[in-house]
């Protein structure tokens, strides 16, 4: 009826192709989930250091349609720390204008495909800044900006996150407190 709202357990999709050696499990799989998002019609899921995407527009679905052919819309399990060394466990993801913002607790990346559907054709992961990231509190965007603490000592710093060009910067707002 209207005004109710069901909290029900999920019916995962199951692998419908493919074995364990030729169709492997979501990295999640016997892992620990960090935090979640929506991002370009896939439900994301940060474990470790990977970002897993369902299938688009399918949220239940973490498994490939064929193992004869990729499809655009099959699932993507990518790995922060491929070719960047020191990425560290993923704390939050934050979808914002410019792409998927990970941050890790020494690092943020961009996830994106640019102006080209996402894809795992089209897809990069760009490393934009070694921050330190609070455990505690989530990354907030507000308009081209996103916010974001750090630890210091027993003190905490609000850092001013600036994308632009696949290079972020980081300000850090309570410096001169």
């Amino acid at each position: 009826s209207a005004g109710t709202f069901l909290f029900d357990t999920e019916t995962w999709t199951e692998r419908k192709c493919g074995d364990l050696e030729t169709h492997t499990r979501p990295s999640f799989v016997d892992g620990h989930i960090n935090d979640m998002a929506f991002y370009k019609d896939r439900l994301v899921l940060a474990s470790g250091q990977n970002v897993v995407f369902t299938e688009t527009r399918e949220p239940a679905n973490f498994w490939r349609t064929t193992m004869t052919q990729l499809l655009d819309a099959d699932r993507l399990d990518l790995a922060i720390s491929a070719g960047n060394q020191g990425a560290g466990t993923i704390t939050s993801l934050t979808p914002g204008p410019q792409g998927l913002l990970v941050s890790t607790d020494q690092a943020q990346f961009l996830v994106t495909s640019g102006e080209n559907a996402f894809t795992g054709a089209n897809v990069t992961i760009d490393n934009l800044s070694r921050q330190s990231t609070s455990l505690y509190t989530t990354p907030v965007v507000a308009q081209d900006r996103t916010y974001f603490t750090s630890e210091l000592g027993s003190h905490s710093r609000l850092w001013e996150f600036v994308i632009a060009n696949k290079t972020g910067t980081a300000i850090d707002v309570t410096g001169h407190c």
